[in-house]
């Protein structure tokens, strides 16, 4: 079941490279209904990639209702290893696309809560210190994410400069 399921979602990833954003989504669809209500992780996992990569494809099309449903069902479904990256991509949704600050700091912190001890938050950190920084102007709550973000060895160059001008400014 779990190569089936696999297959599948290869196969949207695959017709979302070329561009042709109805296969895609259809390709998520069929793993939703055929392994859904699977309880293997595994499949639990496919699944939860599929309903990520489904949002991703509504989003790059502009169904942002649509895609907004289908991060939220991953995360609620994500083994904990995926959880992170999906509550990302859902804060990141609010924040760009719909102009919830609200949600995408709620997301983000979900995000990091599921990834607790697991040493791999600098997206996360990134994400919520912009959002408080830049659209609350809070910098007492935005400094500590920057500086976890920028203790993380993954941070890009172009990030790490961004981020340590950031922690430059001072805070009333």
């Amino acid at each position: 079941r779990v190569d089936g399921d696999m297959a599948l979602v290869n196969n949207g990833f695959t017709v979302g490279r070329l561009g042709r954003a109805v296969e895609e989504i259809q390709a998520y669809d069929a793993v939703l209904s055929r392994f859904g209500d699977a309880p293997e992780l595994p499949l639990r996992e496919q699944v939860a990639m599929a309903l990520s990569n489904r949002g991703e494809s509504l989003l790059r099309t502009n169904h942002l209702a649509d895609a907004e449903r289908a991060f939220r069902k991953a995360a609620a479904i994500a083994p904990a290893a995926m959880a992170p990256e999906v509550w990302n991509q859902l804060g990141n949704l609010l924040l760009d696309h719909v102009g919830d600050l609200t949600g995408a700091l709620a997301a983000y912190e979900a995000g990091l809560k599921a990834r607790e001890g697991t040493g791999d938050q600098a997206s996360l950190h990134v994400n919520l210190a912009f959002a408080l920084a830049l659209f609350e102007a809070d910098l007492t709550r935005a400094l500590p994410h920057l500086q976890d973000a920028l203790a993380d060895d993954e941070l890009s160059p172009g990030g790490r400069h961004l981020l340590n001008a950031l922690t430059c400014i001072e805070i009333p």
